[in-house]
This record gives C-alpha cells, structure tokens and sequence, in this order.
C-alpha cells in the first residue's frame, strides 16, 4: 500500500464524515439536506475534492442560525423559534393571551409579562 493510497482513503473518509455532518445539521435545521449534500459530493467528483472545506464554510454561513432543542414529542433536533417540530407537526410553541408573545408548550407562565397560561 502506497502513501498516496493512504492519503487518497483519508480524504475519501473526511468528506465522508463532512457530509455526514452537513445532512444531519442541515437535516436538524430543516434546510433542505438532500441538496446540500448533493452539491457537496458533486463539487468533490467535478471539481476538486480539496475545496469541499470550501463548501462546508459557505454551509456555516447560509445555514439557519439558532439554538437546537429536542421535541418533547419524537426527540428529534428543531431550531428554538419553530413554532411546530419539522418532523412530527406537533405544536412547540403556544401564545400569550396577555401580550401575544410565542410561549415553549411546556412553560407555565409568560417569560415576557409574566401572565399564567
């Protein structure tokens, strides 16, 4: 076995964890990571498998900024602003009747003015 066979299959294996890690943050953050990753890996076949860092960086850009917390429904990974869990649909945020602000489904009291809920 060479070292370029070595260097060759490291790399092969550190895009493949990278795009491992795009398609579940991507996923986790409901940002279409289907075509992500498609554009990644097809960026590492046509044009060099060196720049796909490259893309990863634009990723880190673009992607939805946030805080991810778990559902209290399924466990699945959501960005805190959502108003409803990207995978099963149920309800994560209710409103305030006092001051209308967006409320987690558990709290038993405004974090805004402080009404009961």
């Amino acid at each position: 076995m060479s070292p370029s066979d070595v260097i060759m299959g490291a790399t092969a294996f550190a895009v493949a964890l990278i795009l491992f890690w795009l398609y579940r943050d991507a996923r986790a953050r409901d940002a279409n990571p289907t075509l992500w990753v498609a554009c990644l890996a097809l960026f590492a076949l046509f044009v060099h498998v060196f720049l796909v860092p490259l893309g990863l960086i634009v990723y880190l850009f673009v992607r939805p900024k946030g805080r991810l917390d778990r559902c209290p429904n399924c466990g699945v990974a959501y960005l805190h602003w959502l108003a409803e869990c990207p995978k099963c649909e149920n309800r994560l945020k209710k409103d305030c009747h006092r001051c209308h602000a967006a409320v987690p489904i558990k709290s038993d009291r405004c974090p805004e003015c402080g009404a009961p809920l």
